[in-house]
Formats: C-alpha cells, structure tokens, sequence
C-alpha cells in the first residue's frame, strides 16, 4: 500500500526519473507543486508540453532549437565545424559560440600578424 495518493505517488515516480532528483527531491518538488496555485501548476505543466512539441535537437550541432538548423548553423557566419563535434546541448558552452569564437578569432589573428609581420623580432606564434 502506497503512503500517498495514487495521483500523489505517480506525481512522485514521475519527477525521480529526472537526473539528480531522489525519492526525497521528488517529495519536496510534488509537494510544492501541490501547495502552488493552480495557475502556477497550469503553467508549469503547459511548460512542460510546450517544450516537448516545440524544441528538438539541431541537426547540425545538437543545440536545442525550435527550427532546423538552428539559427547558429543557418547563419552564413556559422562556425559550424565546431559545433558538429559536440554530442550534446550541455557539451555546448554558455556562450553558444559563434560571436564569443568570432572575437577570439580575431584578437588571435591580430596577434599573429603583429607578431609575424614585425620585422624587428622573431614570430613567436
């Protein structure tokens, strides 16, 4: 015999399939979900839903996007070699990329040809 409520305990069951989340995470989570008003359950559910029909992997660098390519690789700019190496969204770092690695492209670049391109000292790049 369950300790809770068929809805509670199934409620329970269903957030400790989520990474990191126990037996007691999953109490606490349910519990504060049933204390909430119900439209911030509402919400929280529509929430839910929504990203399911909504989100899915880019093809091209498993960013989670709502079109395919996201709007990183459909960007004539892309960097899209990097990004093909990653196997997961959270293998991406926060900054997403592009315009982070566009700037450390250049400030490199800059370096490089001052180095390489100062006749009084050696190229140290």
């Amino acid at each position: 015999m369950s300790r809770y409520a068929e809805p509670m305990a199934r409620l329970i069951e269903e957030l400790k399939k989520l990474p990191g989340v126990g037996a007691k995470s999953a109490q606490r989570f349910a519990f504060h979900i049933l204390r909430a008003s119900d439209e911030d359950a509402a919400a929280l559910a529509e929430a839910v839903r929504g990203l399911k029909v909504s989100l899915r992997l880019c093809s091209v660098c498993n960013n989670v996007t709502d079109v395919d390519p996201c709007a990183y690789c459909a960007s004539p700019r892309a960097i899209s070699a990097w990004y093909a190496s990653s196997r997961s969204p959270l293998a991406l770092p926060p900054w997403r990329g592009h315009e982070a690695t566009r700037q450390a492209r250049r400030a490199a670049t800059r370096g490089f040809i001052t180095c390489c391109t100062a006749a009084s000292r050696p190229c140290t790049a």
